[in-house]
């Protein structure tokens, strides 16, 4: 049975994430009239978009890099959490169950790709 490298396994969704999340952050700024009356609907304040789309954008580009993905996986973890509480409140059902299996897919995935110092104090943390 062959062994399988997880470091191989971990690029693929990166890569897919990485190119979704930067097209989610650059939407937001090329439909803006759709993304500031949702927004406004919802109860946010006026431009909050592009702040989620800025965001979007750059957690996107984090995961290109190893030593960024930790970041960006967790940096959209939290982005997907308010989504999904967003979703919860105004609806509809589905885009709350989909954005909650986000938020715990990226909250895992941030935790495979925490960077080396982290895993050294987690290390050092059992030893002690």
């Amino acid at each position: 049975m062959a062994k399988i490298n997880w470091n191989i396994a971990l690029w693929i969704p990166q890569l897919l994430f990485a190119w979704i999340y930067f097209n989610a952050g650059r939407i937001k700024f090329t439909h803006r009239e759709n993304w500031a009356a949702s927004f406004r609907a919802w109860g946010y304040p006026e431009h909050f978009y592009l702040v989620i789309g800025v965001l979007e954008g750059l957690g996107g580009l984090a995961l290109l890099h190893p030593k960024t993905a930790g970041y960006g996986f967790a940096t959209l973890s939290i982005i997907m959490f308010g989504a999904c509480l967003t979703h919860v409140v105004f609806g509809p059902a589905p885009n709350a169950i989909f954005t909650g299996v986000l938020t715990i897919v990226f909250a895992l995935l941030a935790w495979a790709r925490r960077p080396e110092w982290y895993r050294a104090r987690l290390a050092a943390r059992r030893t002690a």
